[in-house]
């Protein structure tokens, strides 16, 4: 590996220089032979981000998958058209006896943000006969991805109203006898009576399935367990769960039904969110998929002439504004099936996303203080662990208390010492079953500020894989997640290269 490093090293500082390698230049080949994957599953664009320059490249125009890399253009647009202080407001409004929670599309409201609400509720001394939850500033879905294991809680319910990231923890003991769903926040478990859980007498190979939205048929469970959940419906789950934090502050609400809010309502409480800033940082920090929706949605609603009936319909909203907002970009080809990236049918090509990376970089210079920061030196052993090593050899110490080699013959120096990198570069990855995408900006040796992107990929293991999905196994395959790490490394080694050669 250090010997393909290094004849990397001389090609990336050829390119500096002017000289382009071939595509499938020898040295790509070693590269990528070590971690057992071809030059032709490999895609990258590197530009200097002042001069639009194009340093590096090999396969650029290649459409691949782009997985949660998808969230780059998400958060662009959003912070663009929105602003980075946007917040959403999550209201409590009272009209007689009726109480209506109204989502506004906070991404990460949890139950204890409306606990004001509901002391300033008990407080008032008002009987409430009938509990609204109103969730129609956008449309509601079930899942974000058809196509993706239906337990994953990565693929909940999307809306309006959401909370806990539309996730509940199934707790169970004595083998499924005894079941619970609550919903988990820093300070509170809370029973979720949204969500029904059964267990089957009928031998099954699977532990969870649906049996309808947030109904969950359970089997084949072990002594005792827990696991995350998807929410399904996430406006009633979120209602019920604020009913239950209700009890607990000595209110009765009725069971919530879904409705939409009175016109002679007044505010009870309006809880506004963190600035859609720090939002959009955890979400690309954290990769989550929910918070990436919502914020979509939000963003279509800003920028398109009326709601939007669908993710399908929001995402092509926003795509179509950020064509007309980067016209030096060519879009051809590009599509996203959602505003996360998880989907397989999704499409991008490198040149796609270091182009809006660069251009994002000199007119939204903030947006990019939110991309995640990551630091790695090539000594640092998280940053070497996963990738083959040679055997040490044996010392031992001489009279001057100095390391004696051992009788093997030793190589020269310069041939056993790689140089030390250290990778500086703010960056969003992308990761699904074969496809594997690394975006952002590089800040090498020479300080020089240089936008990339980088994907590797294997369209014929992804199609079997999609091809085979069993929606209710939610585990990714052992030989998937080998392939990933196999293609982190070679990202890592460009992104070496790179360093070293600017």
């Amino acid at each position: 590996m250090a010997g393909a490093m290094r004849r990397l090293l001389l090609v990336a500082l050829a390119i500096g220089l002017g000289i382009c390698p071939p595509a499938g230049s020898a040295e790509l080949v070693e590269l990528t032979a070590t971690q057992k994957l071809l030059p032709a599953q490999v895609g990258f664009v590197l530009v200097d981000v002042e001069s639009g320059r194009v340093l590096a490249e090999h396969q650029g125009d290649r459409l691949v998958v782009p997985a949660s890399v998808a969230k780059l253009p998400t958060a662009i647009a959003a912070v663009s058209s929105l602003g980075q202080e946007h917040r959403f407001a999550t209201e409590l409004a009272i009209a007689g006896s009726t109480l209506v929670l109204v989502g506004g599309g906070d991404p990460l409201l949890v139950p204890e943000d409306l606990r004001p609400a509901l002391r300033r509720l008990r407080d008032s001394g008002v009987q409430v006969d009938r509990y609204l939850y109103d969730v129609t500033a956008w449309p509601e879905s079930p899942e974000i991805d058809p196509l993706q294991p239906e337990a994953s809680a990565y693929n909940p319910g999307i809306g309006a109203l959401a909370l806990d990231f539309n996730r509940v923890m199934l707790e169970w003991k004595g083998g499924g006898r005894e079941l619970s769903a609550l919903a988990i926040s820093d300070t509170l478990r809370l029973e979720a009576d949204a969500v029904s859980l059964l267990t089957s007498s009928t031998p099954t190979p699977y532990r969870l399935r649906a049996d309808g939205p947030d109904r969950w048929l359970l089997a084949n469970l072990p002594e005792a367990g827990r696991t995350w959940l998807p929410v399904k419906r996430p406006g009633l789950n979120a209602a019920m769960v604020i009913r239950r934090m209700a009890e607990r502050e000595g209110i009765r609400l009725p069971i919530p039904v879904e409705g939409r809010r009175p016109a002679e309502a007044k505010p009870l409480y309006l809880h506004s969110s963190q600035p859609l800033g720090e939002i959009v940082k955890r979400m690309l920090e954290h990769s989550n998929n929910m918070a990436a929706e919502m914020v979509g949605l939000a963003t279509a609603m800003q920028v398109g002439e009326s709601r939007s009936s669908s993710l399908a319909t929001s995402v092509s909203v926003v795509d179509g504004w950020l064509a007309a907002r980067f016209p030096e970009i060519d879009w051809t080809g590009n599509r996203r099936a959602n505003h996360s990236g998880l989907s397989p049918q999704s499409r991008t090509t490198p040149r796609q996303m270091a182009g809006l990376v660069r251009h994002a970089a000199l007119r939204i210079p903030d947006l990019i203080e939110l991309l995640p920061k990551r630091e790695l030196a090539d000594s640092e052993p998280a940053e070497r662990k996963s990738e083959p090593q040679p055997r040490a050899k044996k010392v031992k110490a001489n009279g001057n208390g100095e390391a004696e080699k051992s009788r093997a013959k030793a190589k020269p120096a310069k041939e056993e010492q790689a140089p030390t990198v250290t990778l500086r570069y703010r960056a969003k990855t992308g990761t699904m079953a074969y496809a594997r995408g690394l975006v952002g900006l590089l800040t090498p040796n020479s300080g020089r500020q240089l936008a990339f992107a980088i994907f590797v990929y294997d369209d014929e293991r992804r199609a079997q894989f999609d091809a085979t999905l069993d929606r209710h196994e939610p585990v990714m395959p052992a030989e998937a997640t080998a392939w990933i790490r196999r293609a982190r490394n070679v990202e890592r080694g460009l992104l070496r290269a790179w360093t070293v050669a600017y």
